[in-house]
């Protein structure tokens, strides 16, 4: 063990001086590297390892003194990298902007340069970040190995080398220079975003399961084919160590191979001009700005950072397009000590103050590490995640990708923008048109309520709830039957920026109290009688949608809220007994909403029925799809019977349906003869093709039949197939087809490998419709919402399936205990 000596001191590099010239100019310039694991650690241990492991590294004590030369020295603090422990919050590893201390800057002049965070929690989280000026991501890992050392109390190793980089080139005779001038494009498709000189800035991660031989290149390849540009820069940063292996050092060694790359082209044409760059040395090279910098004043050279900066954003023209950083494979037994066992390293990328966006690649025994890094922009963070589903796609196995034919891959819509935006956008569009239409028993013709009077109801609620503190976050529980007063409460849930928790007037007070209690709601909607129902179990406020003054004075009012908030809550059967509560977020919703929308061809002349209960969210079609197109929705609050599904379908002007194949069969069974229908959506329960063929005859040619697929997790329906009367086999299931838009499904065995055509397999759902994940259940969320191997998040349907020949699925049935009984998933566990 080399012992602690406050002279250690190193000379500033030319490169290292770049980065101290940017560090009040652009995001922090920090590497910041997690290790997740299982097991506790104790911070009082991690202190002292954090202590014996500066010793052996006495560059994570550095400290900068402009004092000796024109580049300054680093010179030894004699402080060990402080431990500090960190709330975890709802930090899960992929939101980043839960942990605020990831933000900080560190202080290279008064110090420290180097720190460890200690987030506690189950799987245990520890994040090791140092000023890039100090450390490189090889120099930072090496510290952290010494770190696990001390706790493991081994010996640790010497990492106390001074040499610099440029010495390094030096020594070789390097005299080639290379000229980087600010020419290369942005590479995202909306070309809006310009790097910020304040922490305004994103991460995002993605998990690729299993191995990736020429990783650097398949992300490279990929990044080349997301840009509109037919050429990009790319910056690929080698390690100088590889050149001289003993030099035990933490410094910054790294130099970057500079690639101009053409649009789409190949990962193994890229592998194979990487493997050359390198086989030739070409790392070696001297920039000539960074000589020439390195001999000016630091506050000119920050100077000058500034204006390089802002010449490139008014030009969208920068250093390099992409850096694209590859940290190698790690061994996470050396991450490990007794009583925490690492599970995954990862790397958070710096954000550079002249590259737009920033990946760094990390492998792990069992699976890669991808993260991404870029500036905060109109529409970038969407382009992000399409860009990094992307990668997860090219290192992907041959994959049966299923998707919708109506826009490829992926179709256009704002995942900024929640289903209330759309809504409001109908009510400006046309006030006066009819949205709800009702029947009392009082009169015979129809009650009706305008755009503009729903939207001034949802409005009132609204106005109440947050006087009551209700906003984003919140979820609020309505327990009523389909009525006007109910629409306008889930509207103004809606516009107060919370979510709705329905409740099934039907359920036992048992079950509702339960999920009031468990979706921790503060307040509910009620009509009439389930007002004094609710006070007898329910210690929140409840609010009486019958006895509300509709004539109180309101201001109309802007929603607020973002796509990504939750929209509803719907609790569904449980596997233990417990009902779980599957939280939809908005984009999800808007996503379903714009692509049935279209793809069901409805207009401002569709008119719904809503007969279904709108704790079962099959109901979700009829509900929203109508007022979100302009159309119309007629309510019929009371329990489904023959009398009502023949005034249902005798009526002329409803010409559009969602129903369960349950329902269908009633329809024959009862004799009824429907009138008008455009358009049926059947959903819930496996449709069968002799039923199919009998509905066709009964409702007409005109009438299009749709098969709608799609658990509540993954938000209402998320694969279709229309009925061909011609063409479907009347003895076989209907397929269940083809999955919606910015949806993908899988077939996987029980290794999550897909299986071969023909073969059935387990139905994987991936895509914008997923879920957020269940309420207080995080141990159904790992079962369930999990990565594949592509790196993409999907859920794990319990659904068995196959690929027909015609490259449609067709459902097969649950490949575990679930039953389906008149639509709705019933668990036998939940029953007993």
């Amino acid at each position: 063990m080399t012992k602690k000596s406050t002279s250690f001191q190193r000379k500033v590099s030319p490169f290292e001086r770049l980065y101290l010239s940017g560090m009040n100019v652009v995001p922090p310039l920090t590497i910041q590297i997690f290790v997740e694991g299982t097991g506790t650690i104790s911070i009082e241990h991690l202190r002292n390892a954090s202590k014996k492991a500066a010793e052996s590294c006495p560059g994570s004590r550095l400290i900068y003194s402009n004092g000796d030369g024109s580049n300054g020295t680093w010179k030894d603090s004699g402080q060990a990298p402080p431990v500090r422990e960190v709330v975890r919050g709802n930090f899960n590893g992929f939101n980043f902007d839960s942990l605020s201390p990831l933000r900080d800057r560190l202080d290279p002049i008064a110090g420290p340069t180097c720190e460890i965070l200690l987030i506690q929690g189950d799987p245990g989280t520890l994040v090791f970040r140092a000023f890039h000026g100090v450390m490189d991501g090889k120099g930072t890992l090496a510290w952290i190995e010494q770190v696990f050392r001390a706790l493991r109390q081994e010996d640790l190793k010497a990492h106390s080398g001074t040499k610099m980089e440029s010495e390094l080139l030096d020594e070789r005779g390097v005299k080639t220079y290379r000229s980087l001038k600010l020419n290369a494009p942005f590479p995202f498709r909306l070309n809006t975003g310009t790097i910020q000189e304040t922490d305004s800035f994103f991460w995002k991660r993605r998990v690729i399961r299993g191995t990736q031989p020429a990783l650097a290149a398949k992300i490279i390849s990929v990044i080349s084919r997301f840009s509109i540009h037919s050429s990009i820069r790319v910056m690929v940063p080698v390690d100088l160590r590889r050149h001289e292996p003993s030099l035990n050092s933490t410094a910054n060694l790294s130099l970057p191979l500079i690639l101009d790359i053409q649009s789409g082209e190949p990962w193994e044409d890229i592998h194979q001009t990487l493997i050359q760059n390198l086989s030739k040395n070409q790392e070696l090279a001297w920039d000539g700005s960074e000589w020439f910098l390195s001999k000016l004043p630091l506050k000119w050279v920050e100077s000058l950072t500034r204006a390089g900066i802002r010449l490139q954003n008014h030009r969208s023209r920068y250093l390099a397009s992409a850096m694209v950083s590859h940290l190698g494979r790690v061994d996470l037994k050396a991450f490990s000590f007794d009583g925490f066992s690492a599970q995954t390293i990862y790397s958070l990328p710096v954000h550079s103050g002249f590259i737009p966006f920033s990946i760094v690649a990390v492998e792990c025994p069992e699976q890669v590490e991808i993260t991404l890094s870029s500036s905060q922009g109109n529409g970038l963070e969407a382009e992000a995640n399409e860009l990094l589903d992307r990668i997860g796609e090219a290192c992907a196995s041959p994959a049966i990708i299923l998707s919708s034919a109506f826009n490829g891959a992926t179709r256009n819509f704002s995942k900024q923008q929640t289903a209330t935006e759309i809504f409001e956008r109908q009510v400006a569009q046309s006030p006066q048109a009819i949205a709800l239409i009702w029947k009392t028993t009082n009169s015979q013709s129809p009650e009706t309520m305008t755009y503009l009077e729903l939207n001034r109801q949802a409005d009132l609620i609204a106005n109440l709830l947050r006087t009551q503190g209700v906003g984003p976050g919140i979820k609020i529980g309505i327990l009523a039957n389909r009525t006007a007063r109910t629409i306008a409460g889930i509207l103004g849930i809606w516009k107060a920026g919370a979510a709705y928790l329905p409740l099934d007037p039907q359920n036992p007070d048992s079950r509702l109290a339960w999920m009031l209690e468990d979706a921790e709601v503060p307040i509910c909607l009620a009509q009439g009688p389930e007002s004094s129902r609710l006070a007898s179990f329910f210690a929140g406020g409840v609010i009486d949608l019958e006895t509300m003054d509709s004539q109180t004075n309101h201001s109309g009012l802007s929603s607020s809220g973002v796509g990504s908030d939750l929209a509803y809550v719907i609790y569904t059967s449980g596997s233990t007994g417990r009902p779980k509560g599957v939280q939809i977020e908005h984009h999800s919703l808007v996503n379903y909403a714009v692509w049935a929308i279209d793809t069901y061809r409805l207009n401002p002349e569709t008119r719904f029925p809503l007969f279904t209960s709108l704790a079962f969210d099959l109901s979700a079609t009829a509900l929203f799809l109508p007022l979100l197109c302009g159309g119309s929705l007629e309510l019929f609050p009371d329990a489904l019977n023959h009398v009502m599904l023949r005034q249902i379908l005798e009526d002329e002007k409803i010409n559009a349906l969602k129903l369960t194949p349950t329902h269908l069969d009633l329809i024959r069974r009862f004799n009824l003869k429907p009138v008008g229908i455009r358009v049926i959506v059947v959903g819930g329960e496996q449709l069968k093709g002799t039923v199919a063929a009998e509905t066709q005859k009964r409702f007409g040619p005109q009438c299009r039949i749709i098969n709608e697929y799609g658990p509540t997790e993954a938000t209402v329906g998320c694969i279709i197939h229309e009925y061909n009367f011609n063409q479907d086999d009347t003895f076989s299931p209907v397929p269940i087809g083809k999955p919606a838009a910015n949806m993908s499904a899988y077939l996987l065995n029980s290794e999550l490998n897909l299986v071969q055509p023909g073969e059935v397999g387990e139905l994987y759902l991936a895509g914008a419709g997923l879920a957020r994940g269940y309420i207080n259940r995080e141990d159904l969320n790992e079962q369930k919402f999990i990565y594949l191997k592509n790196g993409e998040r999907a859920y794990r349907t319990g659904d068995l399936a196959r690929v027909l020949d015609s490259g449609e699925l067709e459902f097969l049935g649950r490949a575990d205990h679930q039953i389906k009984i008149r639509g709705y998933l019933v668990e036998p566990e939940e029953v007993e």
